[in-house]
């Protein structure tokens, strides 16, 4: 089971901005020029190195930035927009998020996923059982965990081939053999 890549923070609604990705959260500022400090909400930042437009929410519309220099620094992008002029104007865009059309996302490998797309998925085990479902995909080292609920009970599924059997995004199921002691 490969990782999935795209982290929507959990207070982000799938809805917020159809055909938009959520892709980065501005944390500060660096230098005097008006370059933005990003932290990428993907596995692959240097993928979009070559982006030139982003889009920023700015009271719940997006709005088109264009990129003049962007590069990958220290685990985060460091962005210059045409429109962000200075340091003082800079400062007034902390904390925002930024955005892709969907259209420019890196493309899937087979067995990569949406996070976004994962969460809400019914997971059944072979017999087509009810489990509960996804309400949240945790990123570890060796490999992702969903966080399945069901009512009040929740327990922890480990997105490995020998009990995740199969991601049905179109019907949004999630088929699993779960291991004795799983879901206790």
């Amino acid at each position: 089971m490969r990782k999935a890549i795209y982290q929507k923070h959990e207070t982000l609604n799938a809805s917020d901005f159809e055909d938009f990705t959520w892709i980065g959260t501005i944390i500060n500022v660096h230098g005097i020029r008006g370059e933005l400090k990003i932290q990428p909400h993907t596995d692959t930042p240097q993928f979009y190195l070559d982006v030139e437009r982003f889009f920023m929410e700015e009271t719940e519309k997006l709005r088109p930035y264009a990129v003049e220099q962007i590069r990958f620094h220290k685990n985060h992008w460091l962005i210059k927009f045409t429109q962000i002029r200075n340091r003082e104007q800079a400062e007034l865009y902390c904390k925002n998020r930024i955005f892709l059309e969907d259209s420019q996302l890196r493309p899937l490998d087979m067995g990569e996923y949406f996070i976004h797309d994962l969460v809400g998925c019914r997971v059944v085990d072979s017999a087509g059982i009810f489990l509960g479902e996804v309400s949240q995909v945790m990123q570890t080292a060796a490999n992702d965990v969903y966080c399945v609920t069901r009512g009040t009970h929740e327990f922890l599924v480990p997105a490995v081939p020998h009990i995740v059997k199969k991601v049905d995004l179109v019907d949004k199921i999630i088929l699993i053999d779960p291991v004795p002691g799983l879901m206790d």
